[in-house]
């Protein structure tokens, strides 16, 4: 695309506030259809455009490359009508041809893929609806060596609409009191963007969590469909989200689950008293199986059984059960249990499971957003859980409580290490 230089996007109030605040870093809670996609692509745009560095870059992320392309690339392809920049669709990369400058998007999902980029600008779309690690591990080291104190890049902005209090919401509440941060909450009565009688057929037709949730910016209503948002709410209420350690003296219980990529999720788990502590996680989404298990070796603590569901004993998982043997570590198998059933055996774990807010920030907000799929036509949600990452940490958790026997007892009693054998009389 080449021509002459066309008129940059005229900014909502709204939209002026949070694009003209000196804070690096920027988490505007809004309401939907307030133009939040269209002002992050434009921000982006301008880092590209602006940036007097070397080689500048930007990036959109998005929960996925196919939500990324549906959401956002026909917006883009406007907003660089008539500049001199080459689109990539099959990339979904915008090139500016007189610096050099690229903006790309990305996916969270395999985030660890994007390990080793720099950038100038970041913008991560739908953050309620990402790993935090995504930001923690990978994008933001993304802009440190692009930050100086004498020019505004290195810089990141964070657009979304509550789903509860996690990822998002800590991120919105930190921006309050820290000085590089700043946050803001655009509900329709702060834009009236949205017409008074448009708000009340939406009103009549929309379910009232729902309406408080997308169009009030209300942090206080839970992920739709959680199967675990109640228990998790409870354990932010009761303290149980806070500094885990490991305990030494008590047993470690690593409970494993493998998706059918070639990833893992692995979590750590003693049991104190009546309640386990969830204290370290393996999350990788791409890796072997001798890597996992040097992971484990290489924790420094030792593992006193290692839990995996029987269902990985075949089709294509079997090979890396095997590999996992012969590399020394055994598993305890556990039951194969229907989804819904485990999902079920796990929430009584979850009411006395305390979770370590720093090594494990991912599991918690994982089981906090692991939904149902919602059936748009019978407008129900389904006896099934919506997939994407979260579902990954979700089966660790199942696993480890398909490991405790029901008929048992609850989980006041202790787990065995080497659970006595009977013999015949």
């Amino acid at each position: 695309m080449e021509g002459t230089t066309p008129e940059r996007l005229t900014l909502r109030p709204w939209q002026e506030t949070v694009r003209t605040s000196t804070a690096r870093f920027k988490v505007p809670c809004t309401h939907r259809r307030a133009g939040k996609t269209v002002n992050a692509l434009d921000y982006l745009i301008e880092t590209c455009l602006e940036c007097p560095l070397e080689n500048p870059r930007a990036y959109y992320v998005a929960t996925t490359m196919k939500a990324a392309k549906m959401i956002a690339w026909d917006i883009l392809r406007g907003l660089v009508q008539g500049m001199n920049v080459k689109l990539s669709e099959y990339e979904l990369t915008c090139r500016f041809n007189d610096n050099g400058a690229k903006l790309q998007f990305l996916s969270s999902t395999q985030y660890q893929s994007h390990r080793g980029i720099y950038a100038d600008a970041i913008c991560m779309d739908e953050a309620s609806l990402q790993p935090p690690s995504a930001w923690t591990m990978v994008f933001r080291p993304a802009l440190s060596d692009r930050w100086a104190a004498d020019n505004r890049y290195g810089t990141a902005l964070f657009i979304s609409t509550p789903q509860g209090k996690g990822f998002f919401y800590k991120l919105w509440k930190h921006a309050k009191t820290s000085e590089s941060w700043e946050s803001w909450l655009y509900d329709v009565t702060a834009t009236g963007l949205i017409p008074e009688q448009e708000l009340i057929d939406l009103r009549a037709t929309m379910p009232a969590h729902q309406y408080r949730q997308e169009m009030l910016c209300d942090f206080e209503v839970a992920r739709m469909g959680a199967y675990f948002g109640e228990a998790m709410n409870e354990m932010d209420d009761a303290g149980r989200l806070r500094a885990v350690s490991y305990i030494e003296g008590l047993p470690v219980y690593a409970s494993w689950y493998l998706p059918k990529t070639d990833g893992a999720v692995i979590t750590f788990w003693q049991q104190a008293g009546e309640d386990m502590h969830c204290f370290d996680v393996v999350y990788e989404q791409q890796t072997t199986m001798p890597k996992l298990v040097e992971k484990v070796y290489n924790k420094p603590f030792n593992v006193a059984r290692n839990y995996i569901s029987k269902k990985h004993e075949i089709d294509h998982f079997a090979s890396r059960i095997s590999q996992a043997r012969g590399l020394g570590l055994r598993f305890k198998l556990t039951d194969e249990l229907p989804l819904i059933d485990g999902i079920w055996m796990a929430k009584p774990l979850l009411e006395r499971t305390h979770i370590d807010t720093q090594n494990c920030e991912d599991v918690g907000e994982a089981f906090r957003q692991f939904h149902a799929e919602y059936d748009e036509l019978r407008e129900v949600y389904e006896d099934k859980p919506f997939s994407d990452w979260t579902g990954d940490f979700a089966g660790s958790l199942i696993t480890l409580a398909a490991s405790h026997n029901p008929r048992r007892g609850d989980w006041s009693k202790p787990l065995l290490i080497n659970p006595p054998v009977r013999r015949a009389a």
